[in-house]
């Protein structure tokens, strides 16, 4: 006997006994019990490659954000120890946002005083991440405070060239979906604002007619 690989899942699963010839010699399932940052807490926008401003900075990439929604309709999320652990780094701990609402949104962004620039002020922003959002494709992983997966996921900047630098986030198409499907392309749609919807609800694209 010694320390197994992996983890067991927080969601609940099947778990298989198998002889040394990789035979099932039995399986047992079992009832998972996810914490409510995993059950309601989510990923909703990307603004992964932002377009330029010059008149701010030269560097289109510091007005980078990313936007997180408690799903839920009831529950109040206590977010201290929720972090981000690849591809961007940042953890609740502390920040200026450590609860969030039912329904209720917050920001991390690249760099806060960019952001003010850019969108202005009155976003709840719970601080600033550090590394940066890749332009190409990035895996990105929220844990909670025990560690345990919340979402991991790949997005990818050929999705909707529309959202790679050319002024458009990346949003959620179903915030209730399961988790296991964010990586998907068909889980996210370019924004319908210019420049995204940071902390609101995004508006749909509009609706364009058939060229004839």
């Amino acid at each position: 006997m010694g320390p197994y690989d992996g983890h067991l899942n927080a969601w609940g699963e099947t778990l298989t006994l198998a002889d040394n010839t990789g035979r099932p010699v039995s399986t047992n399932g079992f009832v998972g019990n996810p914490s409510p940052a995993q059950r309601y807490l989510r990923i909703t926008e990307i603004m992964y490659n932002p377009s330029p401003l010059t008149s701010i900075t030269n560097d289109a990439q510091q007005f980078e954000y990313v936007e997180l929604k408690n799903i839920s309709q009831t529950v109040t999320l206590n977010l201290a120890g929720v972090r981000f652990t690849n591809g961007i780094y940042f953890n609740f701990t502390g920040s200026a946002v450590t609860t969030l609402g039912p329904t209720q949104s917050v920001l991390v962004v690249r760099n806060p005083a960019a952001f003010a620039a850019r969108y202005g002020s009155g976003y709840s922003i719970a601080g600033q991440f550090a590394g940066a959002l890749d332009n190409g494709s990035e895996k990105l992983r929220l844990e909670d405070a025990v560690g345990e997966k919340i979402l991991e996921f790949v997005y990818r900047d050929d999705w909707y060239p529309i959202t790679d630098g050319l002024g458009f986030s990346l949003v959620i198409v179903d915030e209730n979906a399961p988790w296991n499907t964010w990586g998907q392309k068909a889980s996210w749609r370019a924004s319908g604002s210019l420049n995204g919807s940071p902390g609101v609800v995004d508006p749909l694209p509009p609706t364009i007619g058939s060229v004839l």
